[in-house]
């Protein structure tokens, strides 16, 4: 699969949004980018963030978020990482896209903070 660009576009705008809900006041730290990626049946979200060990500069990449499309269902589920593993979402119910990332931009826990 790959997404058409209206999906693309719904991405690059919830990524924005994504971002203004980790920094509320507009500003994200230097150290720190957030980005979406897509594979074959993946939405797969970073978080990035420069790190400076022993003085030389160095960015570690962190997955928080997974969204896995089924083809045979055309719906989306959604995953997070907790403790290394990928978790599904409590209370997930697969669905389109659009709900999927809401509950990422709803939700009021600190699972999509990098740490």
């Amino acid at each position: 699969m790959e997404f058409n660009s209206v999906q693309t576009q719904q991405i690059k705008q919830n990524m924005r949004l994504f971002t203004e809900r980790l920094w509320p006041n507009g500003h994200i730290p230097d150290e720190f980018d957030v980005q979406y990626r897509t594979d074959d049946n993946n939405v797969l979200i970073y978080q990035k963030q420069l790190v400076c060990p022993c003085g030389s500069p160095q960015i570690i990449e962190k997955q928080i978020a997974r969204l896995t499309w089924s083809e045979s269902d055309d719906t989306w589920q959604l995953f997070y990482v907790e403790n290394n593993k990928w978790q599904v979402w409590p209370d997930s119910v697969p669905g389109s896209l659009t709900a999927q990332l809401k509950l990422i931009l709803d939700d009021k826990s600190d699972r999509f903070i990098f740490n």
